[in-house]
């Protein structure tokens, strides 16, 4: 099957698709080499494949993904993930990236989910295992192309594109994270997505409105990774100098934010598809950096009270394995204002004590926790304020 990868009305390239596993099995040529996804790095010429088929199968849902397989293998009698991807076109409501059937008339205004309608039934299935009446689906749909192991489905309310995300048993703790962690982020002046909190089937889910618009599109800081091999403790300077080097600025600034943020909230699952940054689609110039998103697990979501009191803290993901190490790497703490966070313990109470499925125990113990580390935070910034030459590794929990 030959498509064209299109980047919005851009031509990228000719690609030939395996019709059985649906993955690119040649580029027969490249248009646009500017326009190719970031990172795919280029040999004589040509993309490599391996990458370029990562790239690609990255896009899909997870195969992991609750009520997936019996989609797949029930309803739609195709074992292949990547099926959904090829019968919507591989657009999405993240980036303007597509496949577009080789001589074909389609232009992007007439397709892309950012103007135009699109199907609810893979959302629907996925979301709360609900098949359509007719056991047909239209596969024409920004679902299989959001990824992450939650259940989630994208809708339209009141025109705007807006994703509806639920939690995990037994608390469904997620969708409240996702509200208190904007909370905090507001009272900190850091840029977020904001979540408002609803109810589903008697369980909490969050909605978010899409950040990313039909002009722009959301780069991953994982296609920002610096090539090569190098040791972990290098990694964030050298993640650093390869944004640089792509043209970004105030990346630093940036991450001293999100540090903080992860840090207060103990974000356990910050990784490199969930932070990145926003650019313009027709000139590919940087806006800057996309707000902090999908914040939900955090606050000990799996954690009971007694696990939250005894000063257990899970590791993080992205620069180092703990946070009292990775703070260590926040260059300026003059922007932070922790006074702002007085009282936030109160709203940590009263937003957990909305749900009957959260123990009133374990509302009163992360409503302490928050205020533990703050003031882990507090002594982790009089410690590096202290040193003046070589800041010490921290080794706060």
């Amino acid at each position: 099957m030959d498509f064209v990868l299109m980047h919005k009305n851009y031509p990228v390239a000719h690609i030939v698709m395996d019709d059985q596993v649906f993955m690119i099995a040649e580029v027969k040529e490249v248009y646009d080499p500017r326009r190719l996804p970031l990172g795919i790095e280029i040999v004589e010429g040509y993309p490599e494949r391996g990458r370029l088929n990562n790239w690609w199968s990255e896009r899909a849902i997870p195969a992991s993904r609750e009520f997936v397989r019996e989609l797949l293998l029930q309803y739609l009698r195709h074992g292949s993930i990547n099926f959904l991807l090829v019968k919507g076109l591989g657009l999405s409501l993240s980036d303007q990236y597509w496949i577009k059937p080789f001589k074909s008339d389609l232009v992007w205004e007439n397709v892309n989910y950012f103007d135009n309608d699109f199907s609810e039934d893979i959302g629907n299935f996925l979301f709360d295992y609900t098949p359509t009446d007719s056991d047909e689906y239209d596969l024409f749909t920004p679902d299989t192309t959001t990824t992450g192991n939650l259940r989630k489905k994208w809708t339209i309310i009141d025109g705007v594109r807006c994703l509806i995300k639920s939690g995990t048993k037994p608390d469904y703790q997620e969708p409240l994270n996702e509200v208190v962690a904007g909370k905090i982020a507001e009272r900190l002046s850091i840029d977020h997505i904001d979540y408002r909190l609803s109810w589903f089937n008697k369980r909490p889910v969050s909605i978010c409105p899409c950040f990313v618009s039909r002009d722009t599109e959301f780069v991953s800081a994982a296609r920002l990774i610096a090539p090569g091999k190098y040791p972990f403790h290098e990694f964030y300077d050298r993640f650093v100098a390869n944004c640089v080097a792509h043209g970004l600025s105030n990346v630093s600034s940036f991450l001293d934010k999100m540090i903080v943020l992860d840090f207060l909230i103990v974000n356990i699952d910050r990784h490199f598809n969930n932070f990145g940054f926003l650019r313009n689609v027709d000139t590919l110039e940087w806006i800057g950096p996309a707000p902090l998103f999908d914040n939900g697990l955090c606050l000990w979501n799996t954690e009971q009270a007694t696990e939250i009191k005894s000063g257990y803290v899970g590791p993080c993901k992205s620069f180092r394995r703990a946070h009292g190490e990775q703070i260590s790497l926040v260059k300026d703490f003059n922007w932070l204002n922790l006074e702002a966070l007085l009282d936030i313990d109160q709203d940590i109470f009263n937003m957990m004590s909305e749900s009957p499925l959260i123990s009133q125990e374990k509302a009163k113990a992360l409503a302490w926790a928050i205020n533990w580390r703050i003031d882990h935070l507090t002594q982790a910034i009089e410690k590096q304020q202290s040193v003046s030459a070589k800041p010490s590794r921290s080794h706060l929990p």
